[in-house]
């Protein structure tokens, strides 16, 4: 992983994260249905862990995706930056031109 010195013996598993609207998809079908409730949050636990895990072990292989993930990254927040300042719709030019 980055920052990770080639001395360290850190082997724990990372934490897997269920998104609040994974939760909400689980709990909307498995209203009435405990076992259904119990079945889909430990498979989609399992499979967030899983994931991560993967996604993980290529990053570390292969630094260079991470790079194209940053860029990414500032691709979309640089557009939703730009487009919310310029967009006459609901940008923030619409509130200084009131």
């Amino acid at each position: 992983m980055f920052g990770k010195r080639s001395g360290d013996n850190d082997t724990r598993a990372p934490k897997p994260a269920v998104h609040l609207a994974t939760m909400d998809t689980i709990l909307a079908h498995a209203r009435e249905h405990p076992t259904v409730l119990l079945f889909g949050l430990v498979l989609s636990v399992t499979l967030m862990a899983v994931a991560a895990n993967f996604i993980a072990k290529l990053i570390e292989r292969y630094r260079w995706i991470a790079y194209i993930g940053l860029a990414v990254i500032l691709y979309v927040s640089g557009s939703m930056i730009y487009h919310g300042w310029i967009d006459r719709d609901v940008g923030i030019a619409r509130l200084l031109t009131l």
